[in-house]
């Protein structure tokens, strides 16, 4: 009998090597899940905490997670992302089958997933060799009264929105004098998505999405070579059809399971 592979990465590794499966293939089975390079299940409780924006991830939210060699063990440790926050910092390619557990959440989620995987695919990513230097912004409400903006050195209200960058805070109004070539939306800043919609659409309205597709140095961005689209025939669309009904009814067992309920199927 043939002996069966294992992944060994050293405790001192700082990255890992594995390969993203094709979309095309089967389903891996329970010992080839735990190799993906992805994850995503519900938040078991609220005490995970995002490794993107360091806030708490909600029980029962949708979570994402990037796997990396563990520092305390031979393997693979999950690092939990918000859903917003996995695709900001998410920096190579992706597909369905790539992502632990994705089997089991529900069909809603999981088309909200594909639908983050199909945008993904569609960004542009940089000219291959270059890593051109980025200015990150961060954006919070002041907890305080006792911090000063770095532009016009007044204090920022307890309460008010301020925007940072690095140790520096701003106002949002004296943001714009601050001389910062921040090039990215109002989506890519860290804490966005924690804000009120009222502020969001602030940020939104100051960061527009920029057309343009060409990089800092003024070089065309490469696209990803994603093959067309075949058109899906109407099999298909019954099969998902189907497929959805079947998800439906596994979560009203699960959850009537849970409550010693009869299901109405």
């Amino acid at each position: 009998m043939a002996a069966r592979p294992r992944l060994l990465v050293s405790r001192h590794a700082q990255f890992v090597s594995i390969a993203v499966p094709n979309a095309g293939a089967k389903p891996p089975t329970m010992a080839d899940s735990k190799l993906l390079p992805y994850g995503a299940e519900y938040a078991k409780s609220g005490r995970s905490s995002c490794k993107a924006c360091r806030l708490p991830i909600s029980q029962g939210a949708v979570r994402l997670s990037m796997r990396k060699p563990s520092s305390f063990f031979d393997g693979l440790q999950d690092n939990w992302h918000h859903f917003d926050c996995f695709w900001i910092r998410l920096r190579t390619e992706i597909n369905e089958a790539s992502i632990r557990g994705i089997e089991n959440l529900r069909w809603e989620d999981a088309e909200r997933v594909r639908r983050a995987i199909e945008e993904h695919s569609a960004k542009p990513l940089s000219t291959p060799g270059r890593t051109p230097a980025k200015v990150e912004l961060k954006a919070e409400y002041a907890k305080s009264a006792a911090g000063k903006c770095f532009e016009c050195k007044e204090k920022v209200p307890k309460g008010d929105l301020k925007l940072g960058h690095k140790a520096h805070w701003y106002h949002l109004d004296c943001f714009s004098s601050a001389s910062l070539d921040f090039t990215g939306t109002a989506k890519d800043i860290t804490g966005f998505f924690m804000l009120e919609e009222e502020d969001k659409s602030r940020l939104v309205a100051m960061f527009p999405k920029q057309e343009d597709e060409n990089n800092e140095n003024g070089e065309p961005l490469a696209k990803r070579s994603c093959p067309e689209t075949p058109q899906r025939p109407q099999e298909d669309s019954r099969n998902k059809i189907e497929m959805k009904e079947q998800s439906q009814k596994m979560w009203t067992l699960r959850e009537c399971s849970a409550t010693s309920a009869r299901p109405k199927l």
